[in-house]
This record gives C-alpha cells, structure tokens and sequence, in this order.
C-alpha cells in the first residue's frame, strides 16, 4: 500500500534568488576591499590598518556565517494525521548521550531519559538507550531509580496524553495543553509527591533528588 507523504518542504525560489543575488555582489565587494587591503601599503599607518583589516575579516566571517541559512528558503509543513497505523509504525532507536555528570548534570540526562520514554509511539518499537562515556556511578544509579520511576510516569503521560513529558517542564506548568478533569489533578498531585518527595512504595527519595545528591558528592 502506498501511502501518502508525510511532510512537504516548499522552496521559495524568488526569495532564494534575491538572497543569492544578494550573496554574490557582496561576496565581489568583499574581495575587492580585501584585494585593496593586500595591495594597498600600509605604512607608517601599520596598527589602523591592521585593525581595520581584523575587523572586515571578522565580520565577514559573520556574514558568510549567516548567509548560508538564507540560502535555500523553506518552508516544511507535516501531516500527522497521515501516519500509518500504530502495528504498522517502524521501530526506531533513540539514543541519548553523555559525558561528563559535572557539565551534563544527570537529572537533566534523566529528565531526557523520561521525555523520551513517554513518547506517544508504540512502546515495543520503541528502544531508548543511554551512552555514558564518563561511566559515572551517579548515571548509572540513577537511571536505575529512573527506570523504576517510569513505570509509573509512562503510564501517566499516556493514559492522560501528556504532552510536556518531561518531569521537569511537567511540573513548571503542569496543565499545558491538557483537558484538565478531576481524575487528571488528582493523579498530578500524586505524581508530584514521588517526584519531590519519596515513593512511598520503596521509601527512597525520587530519583531526581538521588542524582542531585551523588552528583554533588562527585
């Protein structure tokens, strides 16, 4: 079965050519203003030259930079409704990264971790691993509470459509884009007490503030 395109990217071809005409007089003024800087003297002047010279280099740097942006000007539109059925979805990987626990703390790895847990997507083809070159004992014990915490959290995000499945950016707004019901406010403040306090399962504190604590030890 053949099935219609998922997005569609259309290219503004007007603008695409203003902007290259645009790149390439530009580019001409540059070189002929660096052509005059190498072939022009530069004593007893020497220091004014310079500078004026770092400085056209400098932002030129900064154009070229920018430029390539408006290169090719797009626009992407995407049509989820057109996604095949759920049995018929692809498996994908997902992998998440880090490195070091000092600069990448690992409540952010695990708030990543959970995000990417929660997505909407058919859990059995869905794989989500974590690289951690540092081998950092903080990673790894709290992706091991973490793990325990998302059976709880998937759940949640799911049963409610949950659209900020991130923990942390759940609870800096936690009726974003949500219906709102009696069973929904009730189940947040549940999710709440275990994320700022403890499980009361297991009696240990949430996973997140288990990372703070080892990391900070670190």
């Amino acid at each position: 079965m053949e099935y219609l395109p998922l997005h569609r990217c259309k290219v503004h071809k007007w603008q695409a050519f203003i902007h290259r005409a645009h790149a390439f007089i530009h580019t001409a003024a540059l070189l002929s203003i660096f052509y005059y800087r190498l072939s022009s003297p530069f004593l007893p002047a020497a220091l004014p030259w310079l500078l004026v010279s770092v400085s056209e280099i400098f932002l030129s740097f900064l154009w070229l930079s920018s430029a390539a942006f408006t290169w090719r000007p797009v626009t992407r539109t995407v049509f989820p409704e057109r996604l095949p059925p759920g049995n018929e979805l692809p498996g994908i990987d997902v992998f998440v990264c880090t490195a070091d626990p000092k600069r990448e703390p690992a409540l952010g790895v695990m708030n990543t971790v959970l995000s990417v847990m929660a997505l909407d997507y058919p859990p059995e083809k869905l794989s989500v691993y974590l690289s951690d070159d540092a081998g950092a004992s903080a990673t790894r014990r709290s992706l091991r509470e973490t793990w325990w915490f998302a059976r709880t959290w998937v759940r949640f995000c799911r049963e409610f459509r949950v659209r900020s499945t991130c923990p942390e950016a759940f609870l800096s707004d936690p009726l974003a884009g949500t219906d709102a019901g009696a069973e929904f406010l009730e189940e947040t403040e549940r999710i709440k007490v275990r994320i700022k306090f403890n499980f009361p399962a297991r009696n240990l504190l949430s996973p997140f503030k288990i990372v703070k604590i080892v990391a900070e030890r670190i």
